[in-house]
């Protein structure tokens, strides 16, 4: 095993990472089949991975495993508050145990591979699966009935997916829909557009050389989700893009194209509100719809959860202390959900946990720039984009440990383009 694994050492860890990757419980195919049978693989693939990254790391470093004093501390500091949680709050052992397979496999990733060697492979992964995406869009416009002949997910809440590992789409209700939402490999479109921000960012922040071809195709592909998170954080990203002063040195395409989206973006959203984008994207956030109201009743009822809560939490059961609030809340139609990466965190597991969990990624995402002004923005924006979603994987976990790693020179000179 270690023979084979001294090979080629990049590649090995190039396909590990994809491997966790389209295996995620962010996927449709492995986070919400209704066929409970792949919702093992990605603890399978967790822990196996866990494995083979220890092997590489000890080979590497002569059967000795480098650990970072600070971000360690925080993994364990964190998994001590996760079981006394768990224990306490009387979580199922299947839960349990998949949750925590989830925080292990993001505290070894950090150790395993360098940040921007992390970052090069989330956009490779990304913008792969966005060229299948739009391909996918425009096969269900021209020619919808041959995604009958793919392969179908039915999910947990009983809606039908074409789903074939690399990509797909929802066809119980999109196909008959004038705009057809992109989702990808996802559970949901805003899960799709969770990582194209995270890609966009990339592209704009942290990437020496952006790479005009993937930030356009992310782009595009985040117009085609129709997610109104998704859209205010590309607003609130181009501001920051254009605060920081990169935009200066960049070529006329980059130019234009930031100008032309926050044109369509202003003119979509304020001047046209009969149109059909602004009925799809922002007449949510102030018509009353569920779609909006399950935001704010997760971040302001979620929170009350948190604070009543604030040792321990609650545990993996927040939808019946969830409706203690929604009951007398103003946004009682959104639902028992919390679809807020970050309140859900505080309100599971406590107080503590939350305020790591955040502290960590705000860390991660402010130092892409060397700007205060601009890191800020960036920390806005990611808060912003978990508002949308609750995420289950490694990778929010992979943040908030490069976010606690402590930022060595070497990393700051390591190629980008790897």
């Amino acid at each position: 095993m270690i023979t084979i694994l001294k090979k080629n050492n990049v590649l090995n860890k190039k396909w590990i990472i994809l491997l966790l990757l389209f295996t995620s419980v962010d996927t449709v195919l492995f986070g919400t089949n209704g066929n409970r049978l792949f919702l093992w693989v990605p603890r399978i693939v967790g822990l196996i991975s866990i494995l083979l990254m220890i092997l590489l790391i000890k080979n590497k470093n002569e059967g000795l495993l480098k650990v970072n004093k600070y971000s360690f501390f925080c993994f364990a500091l964190m998994n001590i508050l996760f079981f006394s949680s768990a224990i306490y709050n009387g979580m199922s052992f299947e839960t349990t145990i998949s949750r925590f397979i989830a925080i292990f496999v993001a505290y070894v990733i950090t150790m395993f591979i360098s940040e921007n060697e992390f970052l090069c492979i989330f956009d490779d992964f990304l913008f792969f699966i966005s060229i299948i995406a739009l391909l996918t869009e425009v096969l269900a416009y021209i020619m919808p009935i041959l995604l009958n002949f793919l392969p179908k997910v039915l999910n947990t809440t009983g809606y039908v997916y074409s789903s074939f590992f690399v990509g797909g789409l929802l066809i119980t209700t999109n196909i008959s829909e004038t705009f057809i939402r992109a989702s990808s490999i996802f559970w949901e479109p805003g899960a799709y557009a969770f990582y194209l921000i995270l890609g966009i960012m990339y592209q704009f922040f942290k990437k020496e050389n952006i790479d005009s071809k993937r930030l356009i195709i992310y782009i595009l592909c985040l117009i085609i989700t129709f997610s109104t998170t998704g859209y205010i954080v590309l607003g609130v990203m181009m501001i920051g893009y254009v605060m920081s002063g990169k935009l200066n040195n960049k070529s006329n395409i980059i130019k234009y194209l930031c100008v032309i989206v926050a044109l369509l973006v202003i003119i979509g959203s304020l001047f046209s509100p009969d149109s059909i984008i602004y009925q799809a994207v922002f007449d949510k956030l102030f018509s009353g719809t569920s779609s909006a109201t399950t935001r704010y009743s997760s971040l302001f009822n979620g929170l009350k959860v948190a604070i009543s809560h604030p040792l321990l939490g609650v545990g993996a059961d927040l939808d019946k202390y969830m409706e203690i609030y929604v009951k007398t809340s103003k946004y009682s139609n959104g639902g028992l959900s919390i679809t807020n990466t970050i309140v859900a965190q505080a309100a599971s597991y406590g107080c503590v946990f939350g305020l790591l969990f955040l502290l960590g990624t705000l860390n991660f995402f402010r130092r892409w720039n060397s700007s205060k002004k601009t890191g800020y923005i960036l920390a806005f924006s990611i808060i912003l984009a978990y508002m949308g979603e609750r995420f289950y994987s490694f990778l929010p976990f992979v943040f908030v440990f490069y976010g606690f790693t402590k930022y060595m020179r070497r990393n700051l000179n390591e190629s980008s383009n790897y």
